[in-house]
This record gives C-alpha cells, sequence and structure tokens, in this order.
C-alpha cells in the first residue's frame, strides 16, 4: 500500500491559515555526502558520471535492495545498506 502524500508533509501558517508543505531540506555543506562531490566535481565536469538505477526493483541483483549513495554516506561512511537481509534466501 501506499502512503497519502499529505501525512509526509508539515504544517506551516501561511497568510494566517494552516498550509501543508514540503519541508524545507538544507544541504549540509560539512556532510559527507557534500566531502565526496567535493572529490570528484572537477573529474564530472569533464565526463560523464552519473547512476541511473531505473525503477523501484523489489527483487533481482544485491543493488536492488541497496539505500542511496547520499544515505549511505550520512548514515554508514560510504559502504553500502542493504534493506534486507543479503544472507536470507527467503527474504524476496
Amino acid at each position: 500500500g501506499g502512503v497519502p502524500i499529505i501525512s509526509m508533509m508539515n504544517m506551516e501558517l501561511r497568510r494566517g491559515k494552516e498550509k501543508a508543505v514540503i519541508k524545507k531540506a538544507l544541504v549540509d555543506l560539512d556532510g559527507e555526502p557534500m566531502k565526496a562531490f567535493e572529490a570528484v566535481r572537477d573529474s564530472w565536469k569533464m565526463n560523464d558520471c552519473y547512476r541511473s538505477p531505473g525503477p523501484i526493483q523489489f527483487k533481482g541483483h544485491e543493488w536492488a535492495d541497496a539505500a542511496t549513495i547520499t544515505l549511505s554516506l550520512e548514515l554508514n561512511g560510504g559502504n553500502p545498506i542493504l534493506l534486507r537481509d543479503a544472507n536470507d534466501p527467503t527474504n524476496f
């Protein structure tokens, strides 16, 4: 099942009325994702370097169950985070 998008939004007072808004998320310029970007920024100016995993995959290769690069950098020192137990063959 899905989750209504309104439940993921914040309520803010705008012009005297409560409005559902997307919370501002500023970039932490001292965070690990920014440091990782700075390390490859010059290379990216000259080369086509991107990651496009495609649509959400519920089964398949091990990277189908990996968290994003940004989350891995913020939460796990850049090491991949699997969203399931990779050693459990019944966890599909």
